[in-house]
């Protein structure tokens, strides 16, 4: 099919006033394995708490310094929930409300874990001999 053919049929399918051009026809075809034209993908979401994400990704790499087993989806979300209550403590009303409605969720989880390129990471020796329970008191 040419770029003319796709133009004919865009103004028919789509009832446009006018052809696309033939440059933007010719933009589209070549986005079409781009991201962006990816009907699937979800949009980007922003981040609500900066101190939260920046408080819990510190913990995060102060345990991985430490060998200390930290980086499971129970913990991260163990810890955030504790972040979180910390800061609601000393923010205001207004931004109490943000922080009350976020979910620490399986999906919240995993866009955070790939947002920051956290990996599961296995721990050998005396570090991995570290109770859960410990870590997640912090």
């Amino acid at each position: 099919m040419t770029h003319h053919e796709l133009g004919e049929w865009a103004v028919t399918a789509f009832r446009l006033s006018h052809a696309p051009s033939r440059t933007t026809i010719h933009r589209v075809l070549i986005a079409k394995d781009d991201d962006k034209a990816n009907p699937e993908q979800k949009r980007c979401q922003p981040v609500f708490s900066l101190a939260l994400e920046v408080t819990l990704l510190q913990w995060i790499r102060d345990c991985e310094r430490r060998n200390i087993p930290v980086v499971t989806g129970k913990t991260i979300r163990g810890k955030a929930e504790k972040i979180r209550e910390e800061l609601l403590r000393d923010t205001a009303p207004s931004a109490a409300t943000i922080l009350l409605s976020l979910t620490f969720s399986a999906g919240w989880l995993c866009k955070f874990q790939k947002h920051h390129k956290l990996t599961s990471k296995r721990v050998y020796g005396e570090a991995a001999s570290t109770k859960a329970a410990s870590v997640e008191e912090g």
